[in-house]
C-alpha cells in the first residue's frame, strides 16, 4: 500500500485539528469579550480584543506551559505550568465597559526572559511600568517596587539587577538589585548611573555580573542637540562602572565619590 495516501490523511487531520483548536479559541475569545463586557477601543492598535488573540497567538507559537484563563471575569489570569503537575498564576487587569480607563496592571508574556531560570512577563498600568518573572521550577516571583519601563534585566548566583527610568522628566537611569538568596525578596536603594551631561540620554551596551558580586554596567551617553534635531558628529561618550553587592547594601564610586545604599 502506498505511503502516500496515510500521509495526506495525517496532514489533513493535522489540519483539521488546528482548525477546530482555533475555532475553540476564537468562540473562548468572544465570548469572554461579550460576558465579560470588555471595553472595545476604536483603535485596532489599542483594542483589548486583538491583543488577547495576539498574546493566546504568541504562547501557542512558542509551545511554553502558559495559558490565559479565560473562563472568570473578575480573575483573568496566565496559568503557568510548573513541575510535578503544580500550577501558579500571573493575574491581568483589563479595560471594562463599566471602567474604560481601568488603573490595574495589564500584563504581557515576553518570550526572550535574561535566565532561562524564569519566565518573563511585563507590565503597564495607567502611568508606570515594570517587570515580573517566575522562577520555572519553583515559581518564586520577583517584580519591580519601582517604575521600570522596558527595563534591562541582569540574572546573577544570588541577586537580579535591573535599571529603571520613569516617565516624563523622570527619565534618570537608576541601578536597583534584588537579593533573591533568602525567602523574601528584598530591594536596594537606587544607584544613579553617572557620567552623562544634563538632557544627554544614557544608552546601556551591556550589563552582566562579572561573578557572584561585582556587576559590570557600560554604555554610552547620546547627545542631542536643543530642540528635536539629533547631533551629528559627537563621539560617543563612554560609561563603565561597576557595582559590588554586599551583605549591607551595594556600592560602587563615580568619579572620586563613593557611593553606597542599603537594603529596604
Amino acid at each position: 500500500m502506498s505511503s502516500v495516501p496515510l500521509l495526506l490523511r495525517t496532514l489533513t487531520l493535522s489540519l483539521l485539528f488546528a482548525f477546530v483548536t482555533n475555532v475553540r479559541a476564537d468562540a473562548e475569545t468572544a465570548h469572554f469579550l461579550e460576558h465579560c463586557h470588555v471595553y472595545k477601543n476604536e483603535s485596532d492598535s489599542h483594542d483589548f480584543g486583538v491583543w488577547l488573540n495576539n498574546e493566546k497567538l504568541k504562547l501557542a507559537k512558542h509551545g511554553v506551559p502558559i495559558k490565559l484563563v479565560l473562563s472568570k471575569c473578575d480573575s483573568l489570569r496566565f496559568r503557568i505550568g510548573l513541575p510535578a503537575g503544580k500550577f501558579t498564576y500571573v493575574e491581568t487587569d483589563y479595560p471594562k465597559i463599566e471602567d474604560p480607563d481601568n488603573k490595574g496592571n495589564q500584563y504581557f508574556w515576553e518570550p526572550m526572559a535574561p535566565s532561562d531560570a524564569y519566565w518573563l512577563f511585563r507590565f503597564y498600568g495607567w502611568e508606570w511600568a515594570g517587570w515580573r518573572m517566575i522562577h520555572r521550577v519553583t515559581g518564586r516571583v520577583v517584580e519591580t517596587v519601582n517604575e521600570c519601563s522596558d527595563a534591562p534585566i541582569s540574572v546573577g548566583a544570588g541577586f537580579i539587577a535591573t535599571i529603571c527610568s520613569g516617565n516624563y522628566e523622570n527619565v534618570t537611569p537608576t541601578l536597583y538589585v534584588a537579593d533573591i538568596r533568602l525567602a523574601e525578596t528584598r530591594w536596594s536603594g537606587g544607584l544613579v548611573l553617572g557620567g552623562c551631561q544634563e538632557r544627554d540620554r544614557f544608552v546601556l551596551d551591556e550589563m552582566r555580573f562579572k561573578d557572584a558580586t561585582r556587576l559590570s554596567v557600560r554604555g554610552h551617553c547620546s547627545k542631542s542637540d536643543s530642540g528635536s534635531r539629533k547631533s551629528m558628529g559627537h563621539a560617543k561618550e563612554r560609561i563603565a562602572q561597576i557595582f559590588v553587592v554586599t551583605e549591607s547594601g551595594v556600592a560602587t564610586q563615580q568619579g572620586s565619590n563613593d557611593l553606597f545604599t542599603g537594603w529596604k
